[in-house]
């Protein structure tokens, strides 16, 4: 069921944040999402080749309803009136976007850092960094 898979990945998810925090929040839609694809393979059908799977979607890319702050203050406030081309392309895929993950402030960094979500860590060394525009993801 895609409702389990999304809870064992939201599961996975929040112990890994716990060591390196790498998320900057989870998608509350997401489970609404996963229960509609449940409903959908009862009546013998797949959403798409994602069908069910959870995929996180770092800071920097658009999702409705959610600011897209590329770790800028002044964009706190400002959300997404829509899905980023990607994001629009997993969901129709039948892939379920569960989380957001950390970025450097504008994405233009080696390391993860940023004066809104703080710096993500590697999850072998936290004394390392998890890499630059990507350290939300590769941490997670």
């Amino acid at each position: 069921r895609a409702q389990d898979v999304h809870a064992l990945f939201r599961y996975r998810a929040t112990l890994s944040h716990q060591m390196t925090h790498c998320l900057v929040g989870f998608i509350p839609e997401a489970s609404t999402t996963a229960e509609k694809c449940d409903e959908t393979i009862k009546a013998k059908k797949t959403v798409g080749v994602l069908h069910g799977i959870p995929i996180s979607i770092k800071e920097s890319i658009e999702v409705k309803g959610h600011a897209c702050t590329i770790g800028l203050a002044s964009r706190c406030a400002q959300m997404a009136e829509e899905d980023s081309a990607v994001v629009a392309a997993v969901k129709l895929a039948g892939g379920v976007p569960f989380c957001r993950t950390n970025i450097p402030q504008t994405n233009l960094s080696y390391g993860c850092s940023n004066p809104i979500f703080g710096e993500t860590v590697n999850p072998y060394d936290a004394r390392r960094t998890s890499g630059g525009s990507s350290g939300g993801e590769a941490a997670l």
